[in-house]
């Protein structure tokens, strides 16, 4: 009688043993190779995003831990392998645009509540269509469902700092110069988008300051452009965190005046979205300042969020 069929076995490097190889695993590594000869943009997006799809995606929690486990332990004992894809992975967020991601992702858009509304709906239902290098486009496509968003949350310290060591460079974002940038325009753009409410006619006629030029919300713009311009970023930081207080004091102000005034839904709408344009300005700002070395207690802040939010 025949025998039965094998798992494939490959020898241990330098060691002339033989291990086994599971079929998920040869999966892995074909899909990692993909990903790692794709020769055009659109081709590498769509093999990473196979790759992590296919690893954050299973209906089993169990595989889905074997798998991610088992793909960083595959890099870190294949160097060239890990060399390769690497390469291809910087290659690729060279030529992603993650302003939209870091700037809107999970934020309100509109300045109208029902606008707002209206379209969450929408993108809750008929997803919008994403420009092939939007950042977030593959962020959806990964963090699909609200089970592989929890995986993410919940993983561990350890695996965490592994995968990291994979996709992140000793550099810091000096190595990603395209994610750099594109954290500095979504700074901008936020505190651009906090002036214009806070400088709007629903809100300037109810703050402290009457003469624009004092409000903190239209001055906060001008020291976000010289915390970005200060080498190093971090010896205007604590300058410019007394301006993102500033405009917490002046919004603590103006729900004082609501609740003398009367209370707002336009109102209530505009202070909590400047609230949270404020909230992501800061894990932002904390990212760039702590992006040396290994990825920060901020980054890993700054992805949790972003994972929640993607599929919003």
């Amino acid at each position: 009688m025949a025998s039965a069929s094998k798992a494939p076995r490959l020898s241990d490097r330098g060691s002339g043993r033989a291990q086994t190889v599971s079929p998920a695993e040869i999966v892995l590594r074909r899909r990692t190779d993909a990903f790692c000869a794709a020769t055009t943009f659109c081709d590498q997006t769509a093999r990473l995003i196979e790759l992590f799809a296919g690893i954050w995606l299973p209906l089993s929690d169990r595989v889905f831990q074997f798998s991610l486990t088992r793909w960083v332990t595959m890099l870190e004992q294949d160097p060239g392998l890990r060399t390769r894809f690497q390469k291809a992975w910087q290659s690729t967020v060279a030529s992603l645009d993650s302003v939209g991601l870091f700037a809107e992702a999970g934020l309100p858009a509109q300045q109208a509540l029902l606008g707002e509304t209206i379209r969450r709906i929408f993108r809750r239902f008929l997803p919008m269509a994403r420009e092939e290098a939007d950042t977030g486009r593959l962020f959806a496509s990964v963090f699909a469902s609200p089970r592989a968003v929890q995986r993410f949350l919940d993983m561990d310290g350890e695996l965490f700092t592994r995968l990291a060591a994979i996709l992140w460079d000793e550099q810091g974002l000096a190595a990603f110069p395209q994610v750099r940038g594109c954290l500095h325009q979504a700074l901008r753009l936020l505190a651009a988008r906090v002036m214009g409410r806070g400088t709007s006619t629903a809100v300037r006629p109810a703050q402290h300051h009457q003469q624009v030029e004092r409000s903190p919300f239209y001055l906060l713009v001008f020291t976000t452009e010289a915390f970005l311009a200060s080498d190093p970023l971090n010896s205007r930081f604590e300058r410019w965190q007394e301006s993102i207080l500033a405009c917490r004091g002046e919004l603590a102000l103006l729900r004082l005046h609501m609740e003398d005034a009367g209370v707002s839904t336009a109102m209530v709408f505009e202070l909590s979205s400047m609230d949270a344009a404020l909230d992501r300005m800061e894990m932002l700002a904390a990212t760039l300042v702590e992006s040396a070395g290994k990825p920060s207690v901020a980054a890993r802040q700054m992805l949790n969020t972003l994972g929640r939010v993607s599929t919003i």
